[in-house]
C-alpha cells in the first residue's frame, strides 16, 4: 500500500479487490500500488505519488549550503550596512 494524492477534479469510487476506495479531489488516499487501476490512473495524472520532493523545490537546495551563514538574519544583514554607510560617510 501507498500514498497517493487524488488529481482528480471530482469525487470517485474503484472497487480494488472487494475493497472500496473513494477518491475526492485533493484529498491524500492509500491504494496497492502493483494493481492495474492504479498504474492506470498514475500514467493518466489522476494520481500523484506523495512521497516524491513537492514540485516547488528546487533540486539540491539545502538552505544552510546556499546561504553563507543562515543564523545571520535580515536585521542583522541591515545593521551591518547602516554602520558600513556611515563609516563611509554615505
Amino acid at each position: 500500500m501507498k500514498k497517493f494524492k487524488v488529481a482528480l477534479s471530482y469525487p470517485t469510487v474503484i472497487t480494488i479487490k472487494e475493497e472500496t476506495y473513494f477518491l475526492y479531489p485533493g484529498k491524500e488516499v492509500e491504494l496497492p500500488e502493483d494493481e492495474k487501476i492504479v498504474k492506470t490512473y498514475l500514467a493518466l495524472g489522476y494520481l500523484k505519488p506523495t512521497d516524491t520532493k513537492p514540485e516547488n523545490v528546487a533540486e539540491g537546495f539545502t538552505p544552510s549550503k546556499n546561504v553563507e551563514n543562515p543564523a545571520k538574519t535580515l536585521t542583522d544583514a541591515q545593521g551591518e550596512e547602516e554602520k558600513e554607510d556611515k563609516k563611509g560617510g554615505k
